[in-house]
Formats: C-alpha cells, sequence, structure tokens
C-alpha cells in the first residue's frame, strides 16, 4: 500500500519497492480524475530518482485497475476515457481492467459498510450465507486478488469463499475421494 501520497517519503520508499499497485475506483469521474493524477504524481515522484523514462515504465508495469460498483459493462466507456486523459498527459499507458466488481444490492452494501462484525463483509457474508447475489462480486474480488496472490484462488476455494470447479475431490494418486 503506497497511501495516497506519493510526494510523501515513506509512501515513495514504498512505492519504489511495490510489485503490485492496486487502484480501485467506481467509473465515475471523479475517481477518473483523481485516478489520472495519482499516476501522474506517482512518476513524477520517482523520476527525480530514476529518470522519467524508468519512472513511467515502472509504474505502467505495476498498475493493477479495478473498477468496482460496475453495472454491466458501463466501465468500458469510463475505461476509455481514463486512457484518452492519460494520453493528452503524455502517458499512454498500457493499463487494462484487470478486475471488475459488481454492484451489489445497496440494503447489503450497507450492512456491510455500518456493520462492526466482520462477518457482514461481503465475501465472509458470502462465506456464511451463499447468497446468490453475492457469487459475482465474490469471483470477482478473489479474481482481482489473484494478480497480486496467484495462490488465493485454491485457499479461496478450500475456504469455502468460492465454489469448488473440480468436482469430486481426487486423492494423492488421483482416484475420487
Amino acid at each position: 500500500d503506497v497511501g495516497i501520497n506519493p510526494a510523501h517519503v515513506v509512501h515513495r520508499a514504498a512505492l519504489s519497492m511495490a510489485e503490485g499497485i492496486a487502484i480501485v475506483i467506481k467509473p465515475e469521474i471523479p475517481d477518473l480524475a483523481e485516478t489520472r493524477r495519482w499516476i501522474a504524481r506517482m512518476i513524477q515522484s520517482l523520476s527525480g530518482k530514476v529518470g522519467r523514462e524508468a519512472a513511467y515504465e515502472y509504474i505502467g508495469s505495476r498498475v493493477k485497475l479495478c473498477y468496482n460498483q460496475v453495472v454491466g459493462d458501463g466501465f468500458k466507456s469510463a475505461h476509455r476515457l481514463l486512457k484518452e486523459a492519460l494520453r493528452e498527459d503524455k502517458m499512454d499507458l498500457a493499463l487494462i481492467p484487470n478486475g471488475v466488481l459488481p454492484m451489489v444490492d445497496p440494503r447489503l452494501a450497507a450492512q456491510a459498510v455500518n456493520s462492526d462484525h466482520r462477518e457482514d463483509i461481503l465475501i465472509w457474508r458470502y462465506r456464511r450465507e451463499k447468497l446468490e447475489e453475492l457469487a459475482p462480486f465474490a469471483e470477482s474480488l478473489i479474481g482481482f486478488a489473484a494478480h497480486f496472490v496467484p495462490a488465493i484462488q485454491e485457499g479461496a476455494t478450500r475456504a469455502g469463499l468460492l465454489a469448488s470447479r473440480g468436482g469430486k475431490k481426487r486423492g494423492i494418486f488421483g482416484r475420487a475421494a
């Protein structure tokens, strides 16, 4: 986590060691504008240390975008707008949506946000109750996390956060257990 101030010495140190940079945004103009500014500030803060081209390549290769609260494919036009804005700033990064978290029923989301209980967080609620409307959210969230920790999908399946994909479990010698 590099925070929101890449000009700060501690955040800059974390940024220079980052293997991946997650940016989770809503497909809305204010979030797109802030993302544009944040990417520019990250590149600028590293430019003094390693040069603009190296900073540009470093940040561009590590940013993983995730669109949150998406309805349908509405994020696509927002993503195009973000890329155009970055291109106008001479930052033609090869950004792709690495994750798309669907809109969740506002009542479920409000319960998760306003609760003091860990079990009300949407992913844990899905594990406990297997609410059908949370399945796409759970799968998308785990899929995005897999960009940073590839083994998370197997662990999530074992923990009951994802539906098992393989049917019957197999024993050590390949027979169905």
